[in-house]
């Protein structure tokens, strides 16, 4: 990519909302508990089975946390229609957000070679689009402004966000914030989006800058 282009990159697949994990849903509580309890309602013998379906709700729910910066965590992989379900988590310490976003395993890697070198100098810019912005589809959608506020090269990331119950920008289910990063941030979140692939529970994170 040459240095005085500016890029705009638009990633968006639309697809069936992904089937929940069979006869668990948020709030159930699974007791782990062997045949030492008195009480004990599992055997000792499928404990491993409960442990791996508790590492799939925790992929799935395990969402109340949302670190300072911009997070992308796959929890769903549909193998017929090659498409990723991803958490999408943005914030800057005084507003954040979350929402599903589908696209395909190339788009990771395509994302992560258009924001190879950012910001190569202090005109530098570069726009993305996650997920779908359409309301009419039951997934959300991200746009990430990446671009330096001054002529020291200062960088930062505007993101819009919504989820699939928003109607537009502005209403509610939505999010509009800027976070402060650096070039070292940036190098890091490249490699781990190529590193992710289609496994579930991997993630890639851009680290906000220290103020």
């Amino acid at each position: 990519m040459s240095a005085d282009r500016k890029h705009s990159v638009t990633f968006g697949q639309t697809a069936p909302r992904s089937p929940s994990t069979p006869g668990v849903k948020p709030g159930d509580q699974i007791s782990l508990r062997g045949k030492k309890s008195g009480n004990a309602n599992l055997p000792t013998k499928h404990l491993s089975g409960y442990r791996e379906l508790l590492e799939e709700v925790e992929i799935r729910w395990g969402r109340a946390s949302v670190e300072n910066g911009i997070n992308l965590k796959a929890i769903w992989f549909d193998e017929v229609e090659d498409l990723l379900e991803a958490v999408f988590s943005c914030s800057n310490g005084y507003f954040s957000g979350q929402a599903d976003v589908y696209v395909s395993c190339d788009h990771l890697s395509e994302l992560a070679n258009a924001l190879v070198g950012f910001p190569s100098r202090p005109d530098d810019s570069r726009n993305f689009e996650l997920g779908t912005f359409n309301p009419a589809h039951a997934d959300g959608g991200a746009r990430m402004y990446f671009y330096c506020e001054d002529a020291a090269g200062h960088a930062v990331v505007e993101v819009q966000l919504r989820s699939g119950a928003c109607k537009g920008m502005g209403e509610m289910q939505s999010v509009a914030l800027r976070i402060p990063i650096q070039a070292a941030g940036v190098d890091d979140f490249v490699k781990q989006l190529r590193d992710m692939g289609k496994v579930i529970g991997a993630s890639a994170y851009l680290q906000q800058a220290a103020s």
